[in-house]
């Protein structure tokens, strides 16, 4: 086949043109790469290689189903490929097909059973599904295997944090860090792991190192703040864009573990205000992988749905029930959106929010005369106006937002309490603000 290069057209082997392929799509030229992947199959059509990592391409595109279905056509060429298997699980659990990924990983691990990825990958993907203790023993037959293995000690830490098994959580976060100095996720491991602990010093110096090393990473800055007893109005967008592209892979599993009831709740308040003989168009604020967007589709003459995250917006266009969904950050989207909805729910949107008056004002201004805002808050337990916590998510006073949105312009504005999920086994408490434009 022709490569086009400098000097023209060059004649390349179909291997050298999977070389060539690879190194793009490694590097991250995904189209390059998707264009040569594509030649090749044309010359070859079971190229198993250029079949999955097609497939790949595809799911990165947010092109899921299309690109299972090109990894499956490569796994019946090449049937006993651990690496193909991990990589149709790695896809499977991104495209929220658990049970689907969990078989690809068993029959990886049954061809390669001394694999410590393939091993640490199942225990992250039985995290997911909420199988603690198998996940628990899969990580450490991870570790069994390749005890210098830095990413199953980080997930197992990850796993003690979420069963509240904080000093172990530590522990594994040392070792991750002792194995790979300077690692991001665990160094956010530890940081959190000590603050759990109320071992404030050590969770602050953690972060410090951090910005020593990396100057202005936006995590360690908003942790680090968090511990320092410092209120930002907000955090930065790059914050929240790093932590939701890094939890898509596995967000709406991990949440029917935490019994997540945001979206339910949400859904339950527009009810009472909407119905479906007289929908109204709907703004979904930090909208995720789309978890309210089939509940209220009904309610909705149109959807739309925004979100900071690239990850979690390719997982809420394959649930196909959004006309709109856009990258954007919410308070400069409502400011560009005068009158233009008839509701806007934000369900766990606004935990990364401290100072709520901009926000009111935009989402009143965005709302047609008459419009319902419906919100989830993380209750403060101390009754403080604002506070941001050393997970990094800010709690809220009930008269703190009361008082905002009234002051806003806001009518028939209160909040009911409710529980909004568990963390670390514990109930986490919450509010959910209803307020109407007045017509």
């Amino acid at each position: 086949m022709a490569e086009n290069g400098n000097n023209g057209n060059r004649h390349v082997s179909l291997a050298e043109a999977m070389q060539i392929a690879v190194d793009l799509h490694r590097s991250g030229q995904i189209e390059q790469a998707e264009y040569i992947y594509t030649k090749v199959i044309e010359h070859d059509p079971d190229n198993a290689p250029a079949l999955q990592f097609l497939g790949m391409v595809r799911h990165a595109q947010g092109r899921s189903e299309e690109g299972i279905a090109l990894i499956e056509r490569a796994r019946a060429i090449v049937p006993d490929d651990p690496g193909l298997l991990m990589n149709l699980g790695n896809v499977r659990l991104e495209a929220g097909q658990g049970e689907g990924a969990l078989d690809a990983y068993r029959e990886m691990l049954r061809l390669a059973p001394d694999l410590a990825n393939g091993w640490s990958n199942m225990g992250v993907l039985l995290r997911a599904l909420g199988q603690s203790e198998h996940a628990e023993e899969a990580l450490r037959k991870a570790i069994a295997l390749d005890p210098n293995n830095a990413g199953a000690w980080h997930n197992l830490g990850n796993l003690f944090l979420s069963a509240d098994r904080i000093p172990e959580a530590v522990e594994c976060g040392l070792r991750s860090l002792t194995l790979l100095p300077g690692n991001k996720v665990g160094r956010k491991l530890l940081g959190v792991a000590y603050g759990y602990l109320g071992e404030t010093e050590k969770a602050k110096a953690v972060f410090r190192d951090w910005l020593a090393d990396e100057p202005g990473d936006p995590t360690a800055e908003h942790h680090l703040a968090a511990l320092e007893g410092r209120t930002p109005e907000r955090a930065s967008d790059a914050y929240v864009e790093r932590v939701f592209d890094e939890f898509a892979v596995s967000f709406d599993a991990r949440l029917e573990t935490l019994q997540y009831r945001a979206p339910e709740l949400v859904h339950r308040c527009l009810a009472e205000r909407v119905g479906a003989a007289s929908p109204v168009a709907v703004l979904d604020v930090g909208c995720g992988t789309g978890l309210v967007g089939p509940l209220v589709r009904p309610l909705a003459s149109r959807l739309v749905g925004i979100d900071l995250s690239a990850n979690m917006l390719a997982k809420a266009r394959q649930r196909d029930v959004y006309d709109t969904l856009e990258k954007a950050e919410f308070i400069a989207f409502l400011a560009g959106t005068p009158e233009q909805f008839g509701a806007i729910l934000a369900a766990d949107a606004l935990c990364y929010v401290g100072r709520m008056e901009a926000f009111a004002r935009n989402a009143l201004a965005a709302l047609t005369p008459g419009g319902i805002l419906v919100a989830s808050f993380e209750a403060d337990a101390n009754g403080a106006d604002v506070a941001l916590t050393h997970t990094g998510r800010y709690t809220h006073g009930e008269d703190y937002l009361t008082r905002t949105f009234a002051d806003a312009g806001f009518a028939e504005t209160r909040c009911t309490a409710e529980v909004l999920r568990m963390e670390t086994g514990m109930p986490v408490d919450g509010y959910i603000l209803t307020a109407t434009r007045p017509a």
